[in-house]
C-alpha cells in the first residue's frame, strides 16, 4: 500500500506527481479541517480521485461550509463530539464487511480505521 501527500501545496492546480499518485492509490484519503491552509485543493485532488474511479473518503470538520460535494463518502465530524462520525465510519465498515463482492468493502474496512485512528488524532487537537 502506498502512502503520499500533495506536492507543491502553493499552486490551485494539482501538479503532474500529484495526479500520478492518485491515479495509482487503492483509496484516496482527503482531510479538511478549520486549520486546512488549502481546501480546496483537498476537495479537487479528491475529485479527480473520483473521475479516476480511485475509492475515496473525504474527512470534514463541521465549522467549514464545504458545498457541492456528494455525501455519500464524507464524514463530517466535529472535534468536540466525535460521536455521530465515530458511528458513522462504523455503519460504513459493518456493511461494507458484509458485501465484500462490492467496491465499497476497501474503501470502508480499510480506510475507514485510518479515518476511526485519524479522528481519535483530531479529537485531541480541541
Amino acid at each position: 500500500m502506498l502512502v503520499t501527500s500533495s506536492q507543491n501545496f502553493d499552486s490551485p492546480i494539482i501538479d503532474f506527481t500529484t495526479q500520478k499518485n492518485i491515479e495509482i492509490s487503492d483509496l484516496f484519503l482527503g482531510v479538511i479541517t478549520d486549520q486546512s491552509h488549502t481546501p480546496n485543493r483537498v476537495l479537487n485532488e479528491w475529485q479527480y480521485a473520483n473521475q479516476r474511479n480511485v475509492p475515496g473518503i473525504l474527512v470534514v470538520e463541521n465549522t467549514l461550509n464545504v458545498q457541492n460535494i456528494p455525501k455519500d463518502n464524507v464524514i463530517f465530524f466535529d472535534r468536540t463530539n466525535l460521536g455521530y462520525a465515530i458511528d458513522k465510519v462504523n455503519q460504513k465498515i459493518e456493511f461494507s464487511s458484509h458485501s465484500p463482492a462490492n467496491e465499497e468493502w476497501i474503501k470502508w474496512v480499510l480506510g475507514g480505521a485510518a479515518v476511526l485512528a485519524l479522528l481519535s488524532v483530531l479529537g485531541k487537537n480541541k
